[in-house]
Order: C-alpha cells, then sequence, then structure tokens
C-alpha cells in the first residue's frame, strides 16, 4: 500500500459514523495509515489522531459543492492511487491486504482507472474465482462506494463534474465515467448482498439515517458491540 492513499471522506455532523469507521479499521485493517478529509480538521487532531493511524488530514472549504470539496483534496495527494471511501462504508471482517497489493499491480500492468471493491450497482456480477478482476460493462460505472482509484483518474472525474453533488453525481458522470478503464473484484466466497470477502464492508446509513435494509444483521451487530443507540440518530428501511 505504499504508493496508495487510504482516504476517508466525513464531515463533522458525521463524527459518531467516524468514530465506529475509526475503530473498525484498527479492528480488521490496522496495518494501514490512514487519511482523512474533512470540514474539521482540528476535531480530528483533537480527538483521533493520538488513537488512530492517522498520516494526513485534509480540511475542505464546506461552502464548496461536494464535487469541489473531493477534488480539494485529491489534488494533494501525491500517490499514484487513492482508496476511497466515504465514512458510512463500515469494515466487518478482516481486510485481504495481499489481495489489495495484486489489484493494484494489475491496475499498474493494464493501465486501469478504477476497481469497485465490491458488486454493488454491477448489473448481473460475475460470482465465481476465473479471476480476481473482471471488467464493469456498465451501465453504472461510476459508484461512491469504496473503490481504488488512479488518483489523477478520480482527480479528472470530480473535475469534470464540480457542480455535482453527492446525491447526483452518480448519476451525471456515467457517460464520462464508461470511456474509463472500469473494474470490480467479486468471488464465490463473497456474502450476500454486495458485500466482498476480501474487503469486507458494508454501506451503513442512507440520508443520516442507518440502513436497516439488506444488511440489517451487520449494523445490529455493531451497535451491539459499540453501544449505539439506532434510533438517536434514526433508521430506515428504504435504499
Amino acid at each position: 500500500m505504499d504508493d496508495c492513499t487510504y482516504l476517508i471522506y466525513t464531515h463533522s455532523d458525521f463524527d459518531d459514523i467516524l468514530e465506529i469507521t475509526l475503530k473498525r479499521i484498527q479492528k480488521f485493517f490496522a496495518s494501514v495509515v490512514v487519511s482523512i478529509c474533512t470540514n474539521n480538521a482540528s476535531l480530528i487532531d483533537e480527538k483521533y489522531k493520538d488513537i488512530y493511524n492517522i498520516q494526513h488530514v485534509y480540511e475542505y472549504d464546506d461552502s464548496l459543492t461536494y464535487s469541489q470539496k473531493v477534488a480539494s483534496v485529491l489534488e494533494r495527494i501525491s500517490t499514484t492511487y487513492v482508496l476511497f471511501n466515504h465514512d458510512h462504508n463500515i469494515l466487518f471482517n478482516d481486510v485481504n491486504v495481499c489481495i489489495l497489493r495484486s489489484i493494484m499491480d494489475e491496475m499498474t500492468k493494464n493501465g486501469i482507472d478504477t476497481v469497485r471493491l465490491s458488486t454493488d450497482g454491477v448489473d448481473d456480477p460475475i460470482m465465481d474465482d476465473s479471476s480476481l478482476l473482471k471488467k464493469n460493462t456498465g451501465p453504472y460505472y461510476f459508484s461512491v462506494s469504496s473503490a481504488i482509484w488512479r488518483t489523477h483518474s478520480i482527480f479528472s472525474l470530480f473535475t469534470k463534474y464540480e457542480s455535482s453533488t453527492y446525491r447526483n453525481i452518480e448519476y451525471a458522470c456515467q457517460e464520462y465515467a464508461a470511456q474509463l478503464k472500469n473494474y470490480y473484484i467479486s468471488s464465490s466466497h463473497d456474502s450476500p448482498h454486495c458485500c466482498s470477502c476480501y474487503y469486507p464492508f458494508v454501506h451503513t446509513t442512507r440520508y443520516s439515517k442507518w440502513l436497516l435494509h439488506n444488511n440489517k444483521d451487520k449494523i445490529i451487530d455493531m451497535a451491539k458491540e459499540y453501544s449505539i443507540d439506532l434510533y438517536i440518530r434514526g433508521v430506515t428501511y428504504n435504499l
């Protein structure tokens, strides 16, 4: 992971989510050095930097659009690759670091722009062990789900669609994203509801509420482990 930045996008309004995200990274991916982009770097420095393995804290201007916020951080990253996450994509099992390294080796050899770390949003995904990477044939090429990106490629995308919000960027940029080399990972050992056995994360919120949809059991287990009252933030069952 030497030439890859593990980047988490967050906001101070979701600090309770970020705290669980960091706890799970420490538990399931302890070797990784984390970078965080946020509207409030002081909060991260004061609350988390002495506890978790955080390398960089990038502060964005909260008055910018979502795309501008992300682009303003990406332009400060010097690594060839970035593993781009949002705070609400939370790990629930051990990350296979060897697989992540293999993915980046394949990206380097074949000029790949992005590898989605799940089958979330992939139409009729191939669920076998014939290969580590499968080509995404669309139409949903770009996703805000966790993925490894060539830094230049994701920076260019966010720059091109600089007026986009978090909610509309996935709709706005698909035609452009279709021109990129898009892949995803899958295995016959993946668990249900798009959860990769290599990078096991679950999408935990929607519209700021806990998403008790397909992965309800994993979120309830997490709530029990960390004594979270899900009804403080609220719950939804709708995707």
